[in-house]
């Protein structure tokens, strides 16, 4: 059994007041360590209990955050990292922009702060630490339709060991909240009868289980339809439906005017006298010129 124990370290109250030039105040670190005490797993909060104090951002501003992750743990522990929503103006929560980067430059989340779920800070072996920085943006083009708003998040770190726990009876009668102290950081959770070190009643109380791969669903296959189709015995088939016949008149189609015939005899005399008659005009066109 994993011993799993939870700290929340703070509520973060963010008014909004959108004046220009309103700066917000320095952020300072602080450290989370994971330790042994009264043979259980602690997660220790030392320097401010606080990851931000801003006040009256204007659009534009951006106020960073770091914190350090150490494990003192006598084997290699994992650390996680969740935003909670408390009260006041979700609105305001959707517009903030939230960026999560480790030491190496990596960006862990870049996004809306109402939107960042559980975050995997990474397994660490025992003397291991690293350093992260938090940055929240108010960007440039929000309106005044945010202006006088506030909204309160919680910010919970959740570690747990990667080897077994105490076997004890299973009950876990630790603190199901999971709520630390403010003062020092220490978390709820304590052995209770032994189960899970009283860390499990914390993970269940406020952190998000672990998604689990969507189970399979089989669907049968039908088989296909054999043979000929059947025809009910009460679908009867009708004779074609048979017309009356339909009588049509015809009428005679009008005969034009006759025209008369031609070609029927031959046209050799009809040559010889034109023949003749053009001679003729011949000869007295002549007979003209020598008078």
């Amino acid at each position: 059994m994993r011993k799993i124990v939870t700290n929340i370290m703070t509520i973060v109250v963010i008014t909004l007041a959108l004046l220009i030039g309103a700066v917000p105040v320095l952020a300072h670190g602080l450290t989370l360590e994971a330790v042994e005490q009264a043979n259980s797993l602690k997660l220790v909060l030392s320097g401010d209990n606080k990851l931000f104090h801003l006040e009256n951002m204007a659009p534009g501003d951006h106020e960073q955050a770091t914190f350090r992750i150490k494990n003192s743990y006598l084997e290699s522990c994992r650390f996680y990292l969740r935003v909670d929503y408390e009260s006041g103006s979700s609105d305001l929560l959707q517009q903030l922009k939230l960026t999560l980067t480790d030491d190496g430059g990596t960006i862990l989340y870049h996004g809306s702060m109402k939107s960042f779920d559980l975050i995997d800070l990474g397994s660490y072996a025992r003397g291991d630490s690293h350093d992260f920085t938090l940055e929240i943006c108010l960007p440039l083009e929000t309106g005044n339709d945010y202006q006088g708003l506030s909204t309160s998040v919680k910010f919970t770190f959740i570690v747990e060991a990667n080897g077994n726990g105490d076997n004890g009876d299973g009950n876990g009668n630790g603190n199901g909240n999971g709520d630390g102290d403010d003062n020092n950081g220490n978390s709820g959770g304590d052995n209770g009868n032994g189960g899970n070190g009283g860390g499990d009643g914390g993970r269940g109380g406020r952190s998000k289980p672990k998604p689990k791969p969507p189970g399979e669903i089989e669907v049968p296959l039908e088989k296909p339809p054999t043979g000929l189709p059947e025809i009910p015995a009460e679908l009867e088939i009708q004779p074609p439906l048979e017309l009356p016949p339909v009588e049509i008149s015809l009428k005679p189609v009008p005969i034009g005017v006759t025209m008369p015939k031609t070609g029927e005899k031959a046209p050799y005399p009809y040559y010889l006298l034109g023949g003749l008659t053009l001679l003729a005009g011949t000869q007295l066109a002549g007979t003209r010129k020598r008078q």
